[in-house]
């Protein structure tokens, strides 16, 4: 009787021990875990993947205190979220440091992480999910890009966050069916050899944002999806210190700027290049200074390219507001162009005022070329 006893006791362990660890809605890491553990509050894990595979659908893992994490892939709803105060890091050495491959109606939420390249390729990479929200997070120094998002019919929502330092594109966002791109009070800087933000098929809604120190700062492109069209809208907003181009509008897209800065490029504030698909740019309540040319239209292979300034200060550019080719057209409303070497040129195109522009105290030229007048309805 004691050995039957004893023998459906150790049976009893035995099943204890083996028997799986069921998923939480919440998980924990932390720097003193151990990825055998059961990821609890008590028992924390070492790494996001191994807290990651014990989160039920919807839930969030937490990291509880400063340490390194680990590179994770996520495939579901879920949010990673560090502890305030916590230094929640992910060092990539090759590779990626987050993979985002979930379903097209799966939200994921990245928060307060901090994600950098140390030789990495990309820092996140949203390659299918229904929103990607990333909210209070430094992604730094990628070799080819810090946030790559292209997720068909997607959402990518960036908020109160930093993202700088890639060798590629900081923000790159393309895909068959567009996505969208939310950015809201982040700072996008040192792109030093590529640009800031590059969007292909999708649109970009920045607000109450900056792009600082990139070789271009953001940039519109007709991409190789059929049909393609990116829309931009910026507000209350920054591009300063490209080294070519602040606004880069090259194909195949509509650029709305209101209430925003162009400063301090080294070629052109406001790029608008039909290469090989009609564009429209439209500024309005901007300043644009301090570039070598304020505003440059121009077209190629027979495109149209359209740009309206409104309500706007264009000044100490060498140039202020350039058509150069047939097909490019300006129209300028209720600005003041003053302080930069040519105020107005049109070399070829047109370009047309409202009559209630003041182009004045420009050192070399006010107005260089035809300039059309029409009537305000």
């Amino acid at each position: 009787m004691k050995r039957a006893k004893l023998s459906a006791g150790l049976i009893a362990s035995a099943l204890a021990v083996s028997a799986p660890v069921s998923a939480a809605q919440r998980t924990f890491v932390a720097s003193s875990g151990n990825d055998a553990n059961p990821c609890t509050l008590s028992m924390p894990c070492r790494s996001f993947n191994a807290a990651i595979a014990l989160t039920t659908a919807g839930g969030e893992v937490v990291a509880l205190d400063s340490a390194g994490y680990g590179p994770a892939t996520i495939t579901g709803s879920i949010t990673i979220a560090a502890a305030p105060g916590a230094h929640a890091a992910i060092s990539v050495f090759s590779g990626t440091g987050i993979t985002v491959n979930a379903g097209n109606t799966d939200r994921v939420g990245l928060r307060n992480l901090y994600i950098n390249g140390l030789g990495g390729a990309t820092g996140i990479d949203g390659v299918m999910v229904g929103t990607l929200n990333i909210d209070h997070c430094v992604v730094a120094g990628f070799s080819a890009t810090d946030i790559r998002f292209v997720a068909d019919d997607g959402n990518l929502l960036i908020s109160d966050s930093t993202v700088r330092g890639a060798d590629g594109n900081c923000i790159w966002v393309d895909a068959a069916t567009a996505p969208r791109v939310f950015i809201v009070n982040t700072n996008i800087q040192s792109a030093t050899s590529s640009i800031g933000v590059s969007i292909g098929n999708g649109s970009l809604a920045m607000r109450a944002s900056s792009v600082s120190a990139c070789a271009d700062g953001i940039y519109a492109f007709g991409s190789g999806f059929t049909p393609s069209f990116a829309n931009i809208d910026l507000e209350s907003s920054s591009v300063t210190g490209s080294a070519f181009y602040g606004i880069w509008a090259v194909s195949f897209c509509s650029v709305t700027i209101h209430d925003s800065v162009i400063a301090e490029s080294g070629t052109d504030g406001v790029r608008a290049e039909a290469a090989y698909g009609n564009v429209e740019v439209h500024l309005h309540n901007c300043s644009i200074s301090n570039n070598v040319t304020g505003v440059r239209v121009f077209t190629t292979n027979g495109m149209t390219a359209i740009v309206t300034v409104s309500n706007s200060l264009v000044a100490h550019n060498e140039t202020g507001i350039l058509t150069s080719t047939a097909m490019s057209s300006a129209l300028l409303t209720g600005n003041t162009i003053t302080g930069n070497s040519k105020g107005v040129d049109n070399q070829a195109g047109t370009i047309s005022s409202a009559g209630d522009n003041v182009i004045a105290s420009n050192s070399t030229s006010n107005v260089t070329g035809t300039l059309t007048t029409i009537t305000k309805q």
